[in-house]
């Protein structure tokens, strides 16, 4: 029988509910008796004109955005710049052989440097020193130094006919149209 009652009093309670009727212009208090609601008007504040702005601004999706895709756009100038940059390279080794007859060692140290024109030239030095050291064969030194300037006679685009002056390998394979 209890079970019923319990089934009956969970079917009645949507209809008791919708007889509750809310008065939205009846002041909301706390069980304390307490005002829950809080007037603006009593709440007056002075800024600046630069304060009043400030808080406009500090929010804004809009502004938020455009201010990363200006770092975004930094960062890419940076790494477009570093193109430019000289780059340097250091390759070496040394090496030491045993053998039955003879003993020798060798050392090579070459570095090099590469920069590149805004216009395309690329001027690339390099510098290498290899000292060989063995006991029966004696001692070897070599130095050499080696400078390349590599620069492109025209800048057509491809699909484009060379200029009339233009004499290199490219522009000569390149198809006329």
């Amino acid at each position: 029988m209890n079970r019923w009652l319990l089934l009956l009093a969970l079917v009645s309670l949507p209809g008791v509910a919708a007889d509750v009727v809310i008065k939205p212009s009846a002041a909301s208090t706390t069980r304390s008796g307490y005002d829950r609601g809080v007037s603006l008007n009593a709440q007056a504040t002075s800024m600046t004109l630069g304060d009043a702005v400030y808080l406009g601004l500090r929010n804004n999706p809009a502004i938020r955005s455009a201010y990363l895709q200006r770092v975004a756009q930094k960062f890419d100038l940076r790494v477009a710049e570093d193109v430019f940059k000289p780059k340097l390279t250091l390759n070496s080794y040394y090496r030491s052989t045993r053998g039955s007859t003879d003993n020798a060692r060798n050392a090579n140290v070459a570095p090099a440097t590469s920069l590149l024109g805004e216009y395309g030239t690329r001027l690339s030095m390099a510098w290498t020193q290899q000292l060989n050291n063995a006991d029966r064969a004696g001692r070897y030194r070599s130095d050499g130094l080696d400078l390349a300037i590599i620069s492109r006679c025209c800048v057509a685009p491809a699909g484009t006919p060379p200029p009339r002056r233009c004499a290199c390998r490219a522009c000569r394979s390149r198809p006329t149209a």
